[in-house]
């Protein structure tokens, strides 16, 4: 299919960055990923056990492993990946929102809403951190924040993911805002 021919671009382009040295974190976990999705797991580990060969003090690695372990629905081992990142000292938006996604997968809200209120503050740039934050919003059963703090995101993040305005349209008629619902459609 047309989606196996673009993932396996993908995978050329990642290759072919770290045959020339690229050594950011994400590219290893990004590889991993793409390959996870074609059932290459084999593969994929091996590229997050090189990562960790070659850059052994860097804790980003780690971010990358437990990010793709979380994926690969391996959460223990997401977690110890993302302990030893934590513990390095690292404090990073891409670390946090990590750590809310896992921490949420193993129903701990408020421990995951600590995590994205700290990645919405360093990456508040990323449209995904305030849906992680929101998400654990509602995991915990605060719809009244999610739509204040939805409310009050700056538009052009809502408009770089449409599915904050669909959040906050859904949260609305939950709580029988209609009138405010239907002012984002």
């Amino acid at each position: 299919s047309n989606k196996i021919g673009r993932k396996q671009v993908a995978i050329d382009i990642y290759q072919q960055l770290l045959t020339n040295e690229e050594t950011n974190p994400e590219v290893y976990g990004n590889l991993a990923i793409l390959l996870h999705q074609l059932d290459q797991h084999e593969q994929a580990l091996k590229v997050l056990d090189d990562a960790l060969t070659e850059h052994p003090d860097e804790p980003l690695i780690r971010v990358e492993r437990a990010r793709y372990f979380f994926v690969s629905r391996k959460f223990t081992d997401a977690e110890a990946e993302l302990d030893i990142a934590l513990s390095s000292g690292v404090k990073t938006g891409g670390l946090h929102l990590t750590a809310s996604r896992i921490y949420l997968a193993q129903s701990d809200p408020e421990k995951a809403l600590d995590y994205a209120r700290k990645a919405a503050q360093e990456i508040s740039g990323v449209a995904d951190a305030h849906l992680q934050l929101v998400i654990c919003l509602m995991a915990g059963e605060r719809e009244g924040e999610a739509i204040e703090y939805l409310a009050k995101l700056d538009p052009y993040i809502l408009a770089d993911n449409p599915i904050l305005y669909l959040t906050l349209t859904e949260i609305q008629i939950d709580a029988d805002q209609i009138d405010e619902a239907r002012e984002n459609m």
